[in-house]
């Protein structure tokens, strides 16, 4: 009869060591997913942060290069700003006592804003954008951290010789000098004084209010419409020795013309006037 011999004991299983919550990163290894986590809302929260700061700190120093920073923020009624150079400033719906020169030194456009009321707060802004290539910059204001608007009160800007104007004024007082780039002036109530312009191509619609245009430059083209108006274009005739080529049209109106006019001329004026009286004469000196 066979024996069986007992079977041999099997070794001992060896301990295994408890898991760890988390597998330690490995060298040279994706970070762990809760770790990106942690760094990524970390950097978002320091971009809130700048953009909080940069919305709400102090821009009275700096060039508005991009679009919609505040660029001047003041207490007790006024504020004074600088943004960037531009070949274009617009003024839209602003009102009040608007005053724009021009200063061939300048390099960027500056100015101040006071509003109506003393006891509140004013922010101006100012929008660059370069349609078609045109670094256009657009100025408005707010009251008491309100939403930007036109602004109403007294808005004085220095600008590069260079910069033209577009500006729609719907009361007050407006003053332009020494202003280069092309213009469209829109004006309505309102008492609108230019001197010093030489701009190539001029428009201008002055409605229940006044005018008074004096170019020192001969433009090649210059529109003025007054309605229930008074309005005064004053040409130089030295560098326009040939004369102005001169349209006018009247509706129960006045137009008087007395610079040198010759039909063909290089240099167009188009003169129309309903209820009005408008003259085109001579600048002086």
């Amino acid at each position: 009869m066979d024996t069986v011999s007992p079977a041999a004991p099997l070794p001992p299983r060896p301990s295994v060591p408890p898991r760890p919550s988390a597998a330690p990163e490995r060298e040279g290894g994706r970070p762990r997913r809760r770790t990106a986590l942690i760094a990524g809302a970390a950097v978002l929260a320091a971009a809130v942060i700048a953009t909080v700061l940069l919305a709400t700190g102090d821009h009275d120093h700096d060039d508005a290069t991009s679009t919609g920073l505040p660029v001047g923020r003041g207490d007790g009624g006024g504020a004074t700003f600088r943004a960037a150079d531009a070949d274009l400033l617009v003024l839209d719906g602003v009102s009040g006592r608007v005053q724009v020169t021009a200063d061939p030194a300048a390099t960027a456009v500056t100015g101040a804003f006071t509003g109506a009321d003393p006891a509140r707060r004013h922010d101006v802004r100012a929008d660059l954008d370069a349609p078609g290539g045109t670094r256009t910059l657009t100025v408005r204001c707010a009251v008491d951290g309100g939403p930007y608007a036109p602004c109403a009160g007294e808005l004085r800007l220095t600008v590069p010789s260079h910069t033209g104007l577009r500006l729609r004024q719907t009361s007050g007082d407006t003053l332009l000098t020494g202003l280069g780039g092309d213009l469209s002036l829109v004006t309505a109530s309102d008492h609108l004084t230019a001197t010093g312009l030489h701009p190539r191509r001029a428009a201008l619609t002055v409605t229940s209010g006044s005018a008074d245009i004096a170019f020192t430059a001969a433009p090649d083209h210059v529109a003025a419409q007054f309605t229930s108006a008074s309005g005064v274009l004053r040409l130089p005739v030295t560098g326009a020795a040939d004369g102005y080529a001169v349209t006018s049209s009247a509706t129960s109106a006045n137009v008087q013309v007395s610079v040198p006019r010759r039909d063909g001329s290089p240099h167009e004026v188009v003169v129309q006037a309903v209820s009005a009286s408008a003259s085109v004469v001579p600048a002086s000196g």
